[in-house]
Parts: C-alpha cells; structure tokens; sequence
C-alpha cells in the first residue's frame, strides 16, 4: 500500500450519477410547486369557467 493512495482520482462514480438525479429531481419539484402557487388560482378559475359553459 502506498503512502500516495488517497491522492489517485475515485475511480466509482455511481453515487454520482444518483446525487445529480436526486438534485434534477429536487429542482423539478421546485418548479412544480412553485408554478402551481403562481397560477393555481388562474387555473381553478379556467376550469371553472369551462365547466360552467357546457351544457
């Protein structure tokens, strides 16, 4: 073992792949919520109004 050893590059990177889906997924979310509180109300409103002009 050489004293050096802790310097290579890790060469396993499969929990990184995991850590960048995890934050892809964190910011969708984000999104998500964040455009529905934005226009949630202009929604219900739209579907109210559709709603209410059929017959």
């Amino acid at each position: 073992m050489t004293p050096m050893r802790f310097l290579k590059p890790v060469k396993n990177k499969k929990g990184q792949g995991l850590v960048e889906y995890a934050v892809i997924l964190f910011l969708v979310a984000a999104a998500a919520v964040g455009a529905l509180t934005t226009f949630g109300g202009r929604v219900a409103s739209l579907y109210s109004t559709i709603i209410s002009s059929w017959p």
